[in-house]
């Protein structure tokens, strides 16, 4: 049985994955704090962390760099408030599975979940050769649950261009 892992502030992220029945044979676990998240894990192996704690983009890659000390190979998925260019090209760095900005699509969460946990070989699917502010190099394999994901990171990235062009 594979494990779902959600760390956050916001119980909204977990409920949602718990009530989906696409998921109903996954095991869900939540945690409220950064703490708690670094216990569990000391203790016990998980496939997938979803992080929505609220905090800004960055604050979660920093955790993320410190939850994959921990336990190296988990694939993690980002819900944050808001995202800029170059917080998305700092997860594409940090190999972040997936990341959404609110307002949450739950069945697009859902199915990145599921794909995530399907997945064994996606870390070397997306490699950011070049990303400077007004142009984004990338390396990407042909395998369609890389495709999946890229289209999800470009459809944050439009997301943050257009607000970054409104601002």
């Amino acid at each position: 049985m594979s494990r779902v892992l959600c760390v956050g502030n916001h119980p909204d992220a977990a409920d949602m994955l718990v009530a989906s029945d696409l998921l109903a044979d996954h095991e869900i676990a939540t945690c409220i704090g950064d703490i708690e998240a670094f216990g569990r894990l000391r203790h016990r192996a998980v496939d997938v962390i979803v992080i929505n704690r609220g905090a800004a983009m960055a604050d979660d890659l920093g955790l993320i760099r410190e939850l994959s000390a921990i336990r190296p190979g988990v694939r993690f998925i980002l819900l944050s408030s808001s995202a800029t260019h170059e917080d998305l090209i700092a997860a594409l760095r940090a190999h972040v599975f997936a990341c959404f900005t609110a307002p949450f699509e739950v069945s697009s969460i859902i199915d990145m979940v599921r794909a995530a946990l399907n997945v064994s070989e996606w870390r070397d699917g997306i490699e950011v050769v070049s990303g400077l502010p007004n142009w984004l190099t990338l390396k990407v394999s042909c395998r369609l649950v890389t495709a999946e994901r890229l289209v999800r990171f470009m459809t944050e990235h439009q997301a943050a261009l257009l607000a970054a062009e409104e601002a």
